[in-house]
């Protein structure tokens, strides 16, 4: 029998020794050692490598001790805000960690966006809508009739965007990055699990 060599993109942690941290309800999931597990299940050598960046992230973590009692419930929400998008890249690669931006459902009314999460761009919640229906491959006048706006505002919405992503010039590019970060997700912030 003949076989070609097949080369397909699988997500991290399935036939690699990287990792995948995605959310899943309101559930923190990671793809690890050719399974999927509830984040409470990695390996202490992997979570140790997230408490690393938390205790390094000092204005996150002062943050996040007002709002938790245990430091198990800090790393969750720490992780869940910073490496909960489903991307397809590894969030974890031989020690390197790697933030992600992603929309946890709670983009613009959270009241620790930028403080805990990754925040290299800060879309306002029209921005975010706005992203969002680039990626359904609308026309201008569609975009702007389901947000009830002018055409002229919603060119200044794309135009603000592309400013803000820099590499970005088109609409095309912005509806690309929404794919590619997961945005928008309908998740939104979760309590973490009670031991």
């Amino acid at each position: 029998m003949i076989r070609n060599n097949i080369n397909q993109m699988l997500p991290p942690g399935i036939t690699d020794a990287n990792l995948e941290i995605f959310a899943d309800g309101t559930k923190l999931m990671a793809t690890f050692n050719g399974a999927i597990m509830i984040f409470e299940q990695l390996p202490d050598s992997i979570k140790s490598a997230f408490e690393k960046l938390l205790d390094a992230d000092k204005i996150a973590l002062k943050y996040l001790s007002k709002e938790y009692s245990t430091k198990e419930e800090m790393l969750y929400q720490y992780v869940w805000c910073n490496f909960g998008g489903w991307n397809m890249k590894p969030d974890l690669d031989k020690e390197t960690t790697t933030k992600e931006y992603w929309d946890c459902g709670c983009r613009g009314k959270c009241k620790a966006e930028g403080i805990i999460c990754n925040m290299p761009f800060r879309f306002r919640p029209r921005e975010l809508e706005f992203i969002s229906l680039c990626s359904k491959d609308l026309a201008d006048k569609q975009i702007a009739d389901k947000m009830k706006i002018s055409n002229n505002t919603a060119t200044t919405y794309r135009q603000n965007i592309t400013k803000k992503l820099g590499s970005v010039s088109s609409k095309v590019g912005i509806a690309v990055f929404a794919i590619e970060n997961n945005l928008p997700a309908s998740r939104c912030l979760p309590k973490p699990p009670v031991a």
